[in-house]
């Protein structure tokens, strides 16, 4: 199986996004060319990108923090924030599409768990 990535487009809200640090505003035609070599980056790492439309969520680009694939099984995760639930359904259905033989499993109340939180080391 070829090696694969997950990417979502910016939403055109993205300058109203989640943070805890004041770095000024983004500007979206900066955000949208950043966001162009980034998977142009990755494909020339030899990964076929898989490409998510935007949606109105401005965090939604962060496809990390929605889910986890370790040891061929995808785990979503439960974001604390209630406005990224809306996000979920999309990437549950990419990555049943993308990897129909790998179980699915959520995280569920009242766990929480956002996957761009998660540092693995090693196996």
């Amino acid at each position: 199986m070829k090696s694969r990535a997950l990417v979502k487009i910016p939403s055109s809200r993205f300058a109203c996004g989640l943070t805890t640090k004041s770095l000024g505003r983004p500007d979206p035609r900066q955000v949208a060319v950043q966001h162009r070599f980034y998977v142009e980056a990755l494909q020339r790492t030899g990964l076929e990108v898989l490409v998510l439309e935007p949606d109105e969520h401005p965090d939604s680009c962060f496809v990390e923090d929605l889910a986890l694939i370790l040891d061929s099984r995808v785990v979503l995760t439960r974001p604390r924030h209630p406005a990224r639930a809306a996000e979920q359904q999309a990437i549950r259905d990419a990555l049943a599409e993308a990897l129909p033989n790998f179980p699915l499993v959520e995280i569920e109340a009242p766990g929480y768990l956002e996957g761009g939180d998660v540092l693995r080391m090693g196996d």
